[in-house]
């Protein structure tokens, strides 16, 4: 999961430092926040990138920051997307685990 959280913010930090306003004249998140980010070292911004990605990963996406672009939304859509397959999934883990030790029956 972790290695996963990484590329994913890696891939955000990548759309993010990217200019796309030749195609359709767009800010991404890192240039339209060049406030909060201007004087930032790259540690901070992976920090921030992490805490972006966990917040739209487990669905609570505190709308503090956003997405700018076509693109950032179509990613932080798939993002969610994810996020509610893993969480499924875990649960679904958490829940035969659950099931199979309760079984007190043989004893």
């Amino acid at each position: 999961m972790f290695y996963m959280c990484h590329i994913f913010v890696c891939i955000w930090i990548y759309i993010g430092d990217k200019y796309w306003g030749l195609l359709w004249n767009e800010q991404p998140w890192m240039i339209k926040n060049a406030e909060s980010f201007g004087q930032d070292n790259k540690f901070q911004i992976y920090v921030f990138a992490l805490y972006w990605v966990f917040t739209v990963i487990s669905t609570t996406g505190y709308g503090d920051y956003t997405g700018s672009t076509r693109i950032e939304y179509c990613i932080s859509m798939l993002y969610e997307f994810l996020g509610i397959i893993f969480c499924s999934v875990l649960m679904f883990g958490l829940n035969n685990l659950m099931r199979s030790s309760n079984d007190f029956a043989h004893y």
